[in-house]
């Protein structure tokens, strides 16, 4: 399923809570901006054989607890689910769902497999963020831009072989006025 933007079908009448959740959310995000005003965008180097780019710091995100969704709550907002779609076929036919069961509490794995997912998004802000640069012969087979790289699969970002290509992408993403540095980690504990 497309995962939409979080808010978009949120009622302020009805949810006011949530989106006082959100903002929670949003504060905690760990986006570094150096006070010389360039970008510092984490590499991982602990996720198999490439170095995986970040946005910000996830883990704040990952530490907070699930929130306490209800089913409805669940399909509304990780699913854009209107009211009009809460019909007993509907429920029965996607998500194995009565309409007696949308107002209990949402214990179910794809709400988590969900959470992680969103917690996760700094891939994809990378992504979205370099998507269009231009990049060198010598690099072209170093940066991989992936998205949705084999069928369930939602992973999207951006992956660098090695520290020398990373080192290069730097200079070219900066000789292109971007501003950005690396800041390359081994382990997510050297971000506390």
């Amino acid at each position: 399923m497309i995962r939409r933007n979080f808010i978009k079908s949120i009622s302020l009448s009805v949810f006011a809570p949530l989106l006082q959740w959100k903002s929670v959310i949003e504060r905690l995000g760990t986006e570094s901006v150096l006070d010389n005003g360039i970008k510092e965008i984490i590499a991982i180097d602990n996720v198999g054989d490439k170095i995986q780019l970040h946005w910000e710091n996830p883990i704040p995100k990952l530490d907070l607890p699930l929130p306490d969704w209800t089913w409805r709550e669940f399909l509304m907002n990780a699913h854009d689910y209107g009211e009009d779609e809460f019909t007993e076929k509907n429920l029965e036919e996607e998500w194995c769902l009565s309409l007696d069961e949308l107002d209990r509490p949402c214990e179910h794995f794809l709400f988590e497999d969900w959470w992680v997912a969103e917690c996760f998004s700094t891939t994809r802000d990378v992504f979205n963020h370099l998507q269009f640069v231009d990049i060198s012969d010598e690099l072209i087979d170093s940066v991989h831009f992936i998205e949705c790289p084999s069928p369930c699969s939602d992973y999207i970002g951006v992956e660098v072989d090695d520290e020398e290509s990373l080192k290069q992408f730097e200079r070219e993403l900066n000789q292109q006025g971007m501003d950005i540095r690396f800041k390359l980690i081994y382990d997510w504990d050297e971000l506390d």
